[in-house]
């Protein structure tokens, strides 16, 4: 789409726009994130293997570039991509805003400041992004902060917003300006997944004892009871302190019981916390949990993982950066993903080929229209190829 510059830009402004100014002068995250990356990404192997998962499969997808329905061969663009900086390769880097976006809920990719063309891409963390609310619900500016210095990028025009540094976030239906952490609704289950394991290392460094009561010889007083369950609940309560053995004094006697609630491996819970984490990442089961998996629900598995997840959210990315990166390298263009380059989707191909090959042999699509139809050139450019190409005498033939 064009737009011209003799536009009322009233037309184009966000309704509501006024009053996304309040509230502030800048927009913070409003939860803590490193307890997400802490407690979730580095803790949690359920959230890091199913962010690793994700952020691996969009970072090894092949971006081509086209202009309108063309492709690009060779293009600057390309070799910025392959090597954005000194020190990280296209991937390296795509993984790495990928990891942020999916555990944050937000991303950011800045380019030296005042580059027409910019000769660097540098991955920059979120966290330490302010964003500044601007009129119309478009950002004013990014005021970036580390180590007591502080960059500030600002956002030019209304209509085509422009600036130095690429802001992407997912939506969040209780913050305007800031984006939401897909781990929010995950955070309970990591929590329970969290705990299980580690009341399950404690039982098993205590030797997997369970617990059991105590008993007294004659009738203890109040305060002796009392006593007693204070001192049980500071030395045996808690996943630091499962299967510790009591030491009693003073005729108490301790008897083992069978495992309690408190006291199972909480396998179950576990479980079921495996199976919310990986629904909220849209990450098939079996691609966590290998255990159980075969080759044909691994497959399965991997085509939904990419149809379902990786596809929608890569262009939901590219369409997004694309328009912030490429307009300084030509118009009309645009990012695609080379589908075809996608191993975990050869069956997709293979079933729209034979459906396609029915529809040739029933008569409904021509062999142009089939070879267009599963990603090939036309095999005839001109009515006259097309009339050879089917065995028709050509009438200009001596």
């Amino acid at each position: 789409m064009r737009f011209n510059i003799f536009q009322r830009r009233e037309a184009k402004a966000n309704p509501i726009g006024q009053s996304l100014l309040v509230g502030g002068d800048t927009a913070f995250a409003r939860w803590d994130t490193q307890a997400y990356i802490k407690e979730g990404y580095q803790y949690n192997p359920v959230v890091y293997m199913a962010v690793e998962e994700i952020a691996k499969a969009i970072a090894a997808l092949q971006i081509e570039v086209y202009r309108g329905e063309d492709y690009v061969e060779k293009l600057p663009v390309y070799d910025l991509l392959s090597m954005p900086n000194p020190m990280m390769t296209g991937q390296s880097l795509i993984k790495a805003v990928f990891v942020d976006y999916l555990v944050t809920g937000e991303m950011a990719i800045a380019q030296p400041i005042g580059q027409k063309v910019p000769a660097e891409l540098w991955p920059i963390s979120s966290r330490e992004i302010e964003v500044v609310p601007g009129r119309g619900g478009i950002p004013a500016a990014y005021i970036h902060r580390r180590n007591g210095q502080t960059v500030n990028f600002p956002v030019s025009g209304l209509v085509s917003p422009r600036a130095d540094l690429f802001f992407f976030k997912r939506h969040n239906p209780t913050d305007y300006w800031r984006g939401m952490s897909p781990m929010a609704p995950a955070a309970i289950m990591a929590d329970i997944h969290n705990r299980g394991s580690e009341w399950n290392n404690s039982m098993l460094k205590n030797g997997a004892k369970p617990s059991g009561i105590v008993s007294f010889e004659g009738d203890p007083s109040p305060d002796t009871v009392s006593r007693m369950k204070e001192w049980f609940k500071r030395a045996f309560q808690g996943s630091a302190n499962a299967g510790e053995i009591p030491v009693l004094v003073g005729g108490a006697k301790f008897t083992q019981s069978s495992l309690s609630p408190v006291d199972m491996d909480f396998r179950e819970s576990m479980t079921e916390a495996k199976k919310l984490i990986a629904g909220v990442y849209g990450i098939p089961l079996p691609l966590l949990d290998t255990g159980g998996a075969t080759f044909a629900n691994m497959e399965i598995a991997q085509e939904k993982f990419y149809t379902d997840t990786v596809i929608p959210l890569a262009n939901e990315w590219l369409q997004a950066f694309g328009a912030w990166l490429l307009p300084k390298f030509g118009p009309d263009l645009s990012f695609k993903i080379d589908m075809d380059a996608i191993p975990a989707l050869e069956a997709v191909r293979g079933r729209k080929a034979d459906r396609t090959l029915k529809l040739l042999a029933a008569g409904i699509l021509t062999i142009d229209e089939a070879r267009e139809e599963i990603g090939y050139d036309p095999m005839t450019d001109s009515p006259d190829d097309a009339a050879l190409a089917y065995g028709e005498p050509d009438g200009n033939a001596q």
